[in-house]
């Protein structure tokens, strides 16, 4: 219940995190593989007979999106014979699923558009298969086809899995405790690749070399025009960790202390920034520019600016290294006023509209009712850095139809309630409002940065199911609480 708890800085759960998170690091560099693979079984084997779904949740989402440069890009493999990769996060969601079955959830949103979603998702299956094959993508046999085709509906179970075990508000109280720390440690990770020029999971895993090509193979891109690094971890821990930090700000009770809040939110913004990644950044920016203007407490986020102010000033006075990469990444992000004055290149910076979504477009353009579906042509045309372009390709305009039709029916369902809880005049302080203000600023990242949405984006691409499904099963949680704490007082 709201008021009920008094979250911690540092707790016992996030010692035995960093410790479980510490384990898993030094076996990955000292241990065998079939020894590391081993340990990784052994930890899905707690999370089933443990009660803290969240703790695992957690670690789950740290091995596959890294946090800080430890795990290394793509995330860890549970196996690996060369032929056959299965990422830990496939295995999780099995055990995930065999966990929640008989659980029961509690569901506040539409379904019935996520349920024509899915059988939209069956019908493009079928669809692209029978029309289109799978030899594009998978060579004769289609065996790659088929492979992603089955880590797809492996990761779907999630969308089953999450809102059952991560149901309660108390654990994700749990959950944001750990969230928050998380943040620091992330945080900490980039500035340690900024200053070592090298991202810790080099040393972890006793990778020689480190010069900008090898760098570029991991994915840890490298500005152009030879401007300096982009440290771009925890991206998906920082979207989860911002929502939740201004949340409990907004809210009266004192789950969080306020200053801390304030503390996890400013780290967040410098985070972000120093990644140079312009479709986070606005995303970012835009959330806490509507939670400021629209909120009834949005006054109080003139604190972050005035912390941020001495804290940046103090850090830029230190440290020539960060002064230069704050310099090179506000360099970056003005980029955009280039591409608002109709340079869709934004100074020859950006190539999302000019070459990534040609070859992605061309394909719409031939088959633009129902697109291609999930078939080779598909995942061997698809581009998740061009999001809105993808879905059109693969789902044509009646899958973007029913995407917008989602959108729509996700806003209006949240107003709704939040409308609602205003006119029953309980104390309510309008929270809900920032579900609306998160999802469009998600909308933002999958519109400029990386597909967020889309059947194609999900079957080359399924961990990104897992970031979904726990974001909406947050944004639910918070729904239900609010909801049961209008419950309660006009009874």
């Amino acid at each position: 219940m709201i008021g009920n708890n008094r979250a911690k800085i540092f707790s016992s759960d996030i010692f035995r995190f960093l410790l479980l998170l510490a384990v898993t690091l030094a076996l990955k560099k000292v241990s065998p593989s079939i020894i590391f693979s081993g340990f990784l079984f052994f930890t899905l084997f707690l999370f089933y007979k443990s009660k803290k779904n969240w703790f695992y949740i957690l670690y789950a989402v740290i091995l596959t999106y890294d946090v800080g440069g430890l795990i290394g890009f793509g995330g860890y493999n549970i196996i690996n014979t060369g032929f056959l990769i299965i990422k830990y996060f496939e295995i999780f969601s099995i055990v995930a699923f065999v966990k929640a079955i008989n659980k029961k959830p509690d569901y506040f949103f539409n379904r019935g558009v996520i349920k024509i979603w899915l059988f939209y998702g069956v019908f493009l299956s079928i669809y692209g298969l029978i029309f289109f094959g799978v030899k594009d993508f998978g060579g004769n046999t289609g065996f790659r086809y088929f492979w992603y085709l089955f880590r797809l509906v492996i990761s779907l179970l999630f969308i089953y899995s999450l809102p059952r075990l991560l149901k309660d508000y108390e654990d994700v109280i749990k959950f944001s405790e750990m969230l928050f720390f998380l943040v620091f440690v992330n945080f900490a990770g980039q500035l340690f690749y900024l200053f070592a020029g090298k991202p810790l999971f080099f040393f972890i895993s006793g990778v020689t070399g480190g010069d900008s090509s090898f760098i570029r193979t991991l994915g840890l891109n490298i500005f152009e025009n030879g401007y300096t690094m982009r440290p771009e971890y925890g991206s998906n821990i920082r979207f989860y960790a911002i929502f939740l930090a201004t949340y409990f700000y907004y809210i009266k009770d004192k789950t969080f202390n306020k200053t801390y809040l304030l503390i996890v939110i400013f780290t967040i913004l410098i985070s972000t920034f120093i990644t140079a990644t312009r479709g986070w950044i606005l995303s970012f920016s835009f959330y806490l520019l509507l939670s400021t203007i629209l909120s009834q407490r949005g006054a109080n986020y003139i604190k972050i600016f005035v912390i941020g102010f001495f804290l940046s000033s103090l850090a830029l006075s230190i440290s020539p290294i960060i002064k230069y990469q704050v310099g090179k990444s506000f360099e970056r992000f003005t980029t955009l006023e280039k591409l608002a004055d109709g340079d869709v290149t934004a100074g020859g910076t950006n190539v999302r509209l000019t070459k990534r979504s040609v070859p992605v477009m061309l394909v719409f353009y031939e088959y633009p009712f129902v697109g291609v579906g999930i078939s080779g042509l598909g995942m061997v045309t698809s581009d998740h850095h061009v999001g809105n372009q993808t879905m059109l390709m693969g789902e044509g305009i009646i899958g973007m139809l029913i995407f917008i039709g989602f959108i729509i029916s996700f806003i209006l369902g949240i107003y709704k309630y939040n409308k609602k809880l205003y006119q029953c005049r309980t104390g309510y302080q309008g929270s809900l409002i920032l579900i609306i203000f998160s999802f469009l600023s998600l909308l933002i990242i999958h519109s400029s940065s990386q597909g967020l949405f889309g059947w194609l984006v999900y079957a080359v691409h399924p961990e990104k199911i897992l970031f979904i499904s726990l974001l909406f099963v947050i944004y639910n949680s918070v729904l239900i609480e609010n909801l049961k704490l209008y419950g309660r007082k006009n009874k």
